[in-house]
């Protein structure tokens, strides 16, 4: 069986340090049986990932890691037709709404202000 898993963009640029980079190919990827649930669509999601990756400053090898873990999240990722997100709010409260309305695996987050359910928190998954 498949899980989708909402990821956030800030998750992402977290991981492409070299210290967490080793998490992508354990949990997600060809091979496993996780999923990238587009939220929003991939390619806003990746420009919203590259956003807080300049405010961030990374260093050239951590920019190479971004780019294989877009690869590798590229490769297997899920889309909802009928998925609802709204850009004037923050990306958590887009994915726990998401979530609520149909469940899905849960959602990789850096906090979880709201205590929601879903909520798995990025350093929680080592």
């Amino acid at each position: 069986m498949i899980h989708a898993y909402a990821i956030e963009p800030d998750v992402a640029v977290a991981w492409s340090d070299k210290s967490e980079f080793r998490l992508i190919f354990d949990k997600f990827g060809l091979g496993t049986p996780r999923v990238l649930l587009e939220l929003p669509k991939f390619t806003k999601w990746k420009r919203a990932v590259y956003d807080i990756a300049n405010r961030k400053g990374l260093s050239g090898e951590d920019e190479i890691r971004l780019a294989e873990i877009f690869r590798i999240i590229g490769e297997q990722r899920v889309r909802r037709s009928s998925l609802v997100y709204d850009g004037n709010i923050p990306w958590l409260e887009n994915a726990e709404t998401e979530y609520d309305r149909r469940l899905y695996a849960a959602i990789i987050a850096m906090t979880n202000p709201h205590n929601h359910e879903a909520v798995i928190i990025q350093k929680n998954l080592g």
